[in-house]
């Protein structure tokens, strides 16, 4: 199963918009705008496709979309990877200078 990510639909095929968890074919999840600016960005083009809202030209340029996305996806890898680094180093911290033995066995 491939890691979650963001992306421009004009740079992807179609079959590239599974959800393989939900098995279903065209998958696209965004939650409250106010959150997180990919959420801002998904209920902007929505407005703009049920001509809600007209399309902000940034948002129009293909390129730069691509740019955006691709931006999105390596701070969420950066800010899970800080928060793994954060839980190791903290569990470090916990158990240094503590003599733990327990008795094991082999059965």
């Amino acid at each position: 199963m491939n890691e979650a990510n963001y992306f421009c639909t004009a740079d992807a095929d179609y079959p590239e918009f599974f959800h393989y968890g939900l098995a279903c074919p065209c998958y696209t999840h965004f939650t409250s705008p106010i959150r997180r600016y990919a959420d801002i960005l998904v209920h902007r083009l929505l407005a703009a496709s049920i001509d809600l809202e007209s399309l902000p030209k940034s948002m129009a340029n293909k390129q730069r979309l691509t740019k955006v996305c691709d931006r999105m996806n390596m701070r969420n890898r950066n800010a899970r990877n800080a928060g793994r680094a954060s839980s190791d180093y903290h569990t470090y911290l916990f158990f240094r200078g503590k003599n733990i033995e327990e008795p094991a066995s082999i059965t």
